[in-house]
């Protein structure tokens, strides 16, 4: 019962992995708008101080 789990928990990983290369390219030009965002909210708040 334990190995038949940790079978099904390491293939679902590897799913994951594969899911995870496949929307990186996505996820990481989500990230450098939000760190633009974030770097524009900070320069127009100074700007306002």
């Amino acid at each position: 019962m334990t190995t038949m789990e940790s079978t099904q928990d390491h293939s679902h990983n590897i799913y994951n992995l594969i899911w995870l290369l496949k929307t990186s390219r996505n996820l990481i030009i989500l990230a450098v708008a939000l760190i633009l965002v974030v770097v524009a909210i900070l320069i127009a708040i100074k700007h306002w101080l």
